[in-house]
Parts: structure tokens; C-alpha cells; sequence
């Protein structure tokens, strides 16, 4: 399942908004009531977040994060599993020329 990484940016006086915000959707997330499933989410703690999602497209993540939006911005980035390496890792590396010969 491809996957896709979340970027949020928020102000810090709107914390709270935000911390209430991602409750809901972490809640909505262990139910299975999201389009995509979140793997896991990263803060640094002065307003910015990464959260990392698997989902068939980057409009099901996107639909997901809709009710956080009015808080903060996100961006939405597909990305691929470099390690531990991945199909896509392999479908890539067999793509180039120079890498076949890395290939197992």
C-alpha cells in the first residue's frame, strides 16, 4: 500500500485546538473510521508534526486530515520505504541500471 507522509504547521497559541484535534482523529483512527490508516506521528513540540499514512491515494489522506485543517496547514507528500527495504525500494533499484546488480 503506497504511503504518504503528513506535514503540519501550526501556531503554538492554537495548541490546544490542535492537541484536541488530533485526539479526535487518533480516536478515529484506532476505530477504523478513516480512509487511510495513520502508522504513526512525530512532534517537535513548537508547531510543526509528521505523520506517516497508508492509503490507497493522497486525496484518502487528505480527506482523513479534513477535520484538522482549520487548524493548521498540511501538506501531504507521497514517499517511499527506503529500509527497512520494500517492494517499491526493489521495483525502483531494478528500474536503473547501475543497481541491478545490488538486487537480491
Amino acid at each position: 500500500m503506497p504511503i504518504f507522509v503528513a506535514l503540519h504547521t501550526f501556531k503554538m497559541e492554537d495548541i490546544i485546538k490542535n492537541i484536541e484535534a488530533g485526539m479526535n482523529l487518533n480516536k478515529a483512527a484506532a476505530a477504523g473510521e478513516l480512509p487511510a490508516k495513520l502508522c504513526c506521528s512525530y512532534s517537535d513540540g513548537v508547531g510543526r508534526m509528521w505523520c506517516v499514512w497508508e492509503a490507497e491515494s493522497e486525496d484518502a489522506v487528505k480527506k482523513a486530515l479534513a477535520p484538522v485543517k482549520k487548524y493548521m496547514t498540511v501538506e501531504v507528500v507521497p514517499v517511499m520505504q527506503m529500509y527497512p527495504p520494500s517492494p517499491d525500494l526493489y521495483t525502483l533499484l531494478s528500474m536503473v541500471p547501475q543497481f541491478k546488480d545490488l538486487l537480491p
